[in-house]
């Protein structure tokens, strides 16, 4: 028997005449179905219905995310062979800006933190007018603290 994939909030596994994953998040009035073949394979589509999902919730799933940082979302997903793959998300929404990036987070995994720390640094710095360099230092010793004990 096959292990039970990790649940993700609002994201539901489709195998029934069609191969995908299924997005809806009912407060927002919204849907979306990511199929396997459109996005190259069952991860890719996972993937592609996380960020959306982090793009329609503004990063935030009404709870804190586990890295510590409004904007940073860790996934997990189990490879073929069994091992945990870990993925970083980056979701910022400013008035109509928007920036969003997905990284494997893979080891060593300071330098995967650091940019994602700058991305949010930069964000920040363009439209909260918060200084560069401590945001950024501040981001990621939050989230490197969070996501070294996660991965363990």
């Amino acid at each position: 028997m096959e292990e039970q994939q990790k649940k993700h909030k609002y994201i539901t596994r489709i195998d029934y005449n069609s191969h995908g994953y299924w997005c809806r998040i009912h407060r927002l009035g919204v849907n979306k179905f990511f199929a396997d073949s459109k996005f190259g394979g069952k991860i890719e589509a996972l993937n592609a219905a996380l960020l959306w999902r982090n793009k329609q919730t503004g990063g935030i799933l009404d709870e804190e995310s586990e890295t510590g940082v409004k904007g940073l979302n860790i996934s997990r997903r189990k490879s073929k062979d069994g091992k945990t793959l870990y993925y970083l998300s980056v979701y910022i929404k400013r008035g109509s800006d928007r920036i969003q990036a997905m990284r494997a987070l893979k080891k060593p995994i300071n330098k995967v933190i650091w940019d994602a720390a700058r991305i949010i640094a930069e964000a920040r710095a363009k439209y909260d007018g918060e200084d560069e360099q401590e945001v950024a230092a501040k981001v990621y010793a939050t989230a490197y603290n969070r996501i070294s004990k996660i991965i363990k």
